[in-house]
């Protein structure tokens, strides 16, 4: 419910889930809704940061939460550097599939377009 107040233009869910972002505060299903919040609204600067954060992660769940949320982004920009992060050394094992079609939903036409070099090279997941 929460995420999609946020994709019908609710400052006040997108700034509570910031607050909760930032602050590491509430629940654990809070802290993962805010983490999807996050993804879904992410401008490239805080795309960047989640990239980093995902890099550091230890444990791979938690690469992959972090990695799903940024799949979420609705910036077809965004949606097009996760084809390259699904493909690449960052994604967790078996999560590749998964993030394209997180992408795919959100930015069908930028994903295809970010894949197409990819195929005529002949990589595939």
């Amino acid at each position: 419910m929460w995420l999609a107040q946020v994709r019908f233009g609710d400052v006040a869910a997108l700034s509570r889930a910031q607050r909760i972002f930032a602050s590491g505060q509430g629940s654990i299903a809070d802290q993962r809704a805010a983490l999807d919040i996050v993804g879904l609204a992410a401008n490239e600067s805080t795309f960047d940061s989640l990239l980093k954060r995902a890099q550091a992660a230890h444990d791979p769940l938690e690469k992959n939460r972090i990695l799903k949320a940024m799949a979420l982004a609705t910036d077809p920009s965004l949606s097009a550097r996760t084809v390259d992060i699904a493909l690449g050394p960052d994604a967790p094992a078996g999560a590749g599939g998964q993030l394209l079609a997180i992408a795919g939903a959100e930015n069908p036409d930028a994903v295809w377009l970010a894949l197409a070099p990819h195929w005529a090279k002949g990589l595939f997941l």
